[in-house]
């Protein structure tokens, strides 16, 4: 692909699931390079946890909303 300041990049894309405990590493090799540049990679353990605690707590924060509306709806038709 062309960057459009003569220089060019190429994307490699490799679809993967992530499982706990997985560890994966990108290595480019490159003639402009004095040695191969290696990036490692790990999911990150508490992904899932996270996911929950978020679902969670807006579940937690509607029902209060819901609560305070109910309250204010009930105190005005009194």
């Amino acid at each position: 692909m062309q960057n459009g300041d003569w220089t060019y990049q190429v994307l490699v894309v490799l679809e993967a699931v992530p499982r706990r405990g997985d560890s994966y590493v990108c290595r480019v090799e490159h003639a402009s390079l004095r040695q191969p540049i290696s990036q490692a990679w790990e999911p990150p353990a508490d992904a899932g946890r996270s996911k929950l605690l978020t679902g969670v707590g807006g579940l937690v924060l509607g029902l209060v909303f819901l609560a305070l509306g109910l309250f204010v709806f009930l105190r005005g038709q009194k």
